[in-house]
């Protein structure tokens, strides 16, 4: 039904935008692959590549040279 109100072929709804992190997270990280994260992100951004075994470089929020 929703996905016929958007004119889509399919939807899929997720309770909260903490899932929706967890799962797109999991589905598209693998072990090896590497995730650059600004330090203030949600929980649900951290743990997505905690849990795929993706490896993670946190960076001090806004600091570009931090990240280089």
């Amino acid at each position: 039904m929703l996905a016929r109100f958007k004119g889509a072929e399919s939807a899929l709804v997720l309770q909260s935008g903490f899932t929706a992190n967890q799962g797109v997270l999991g589905a598209l990280l693998q072990p090896g692959d590497l995730v650059f994260s600004d330090e203030p992100n949600h929980a649900s951004i951290i743990d997505g590549p905690r849990l795929t075994k993706a490896s993670r470089h946190v960076f001090r929020h806004g600091d570009v040279e931090h990240l280089r």
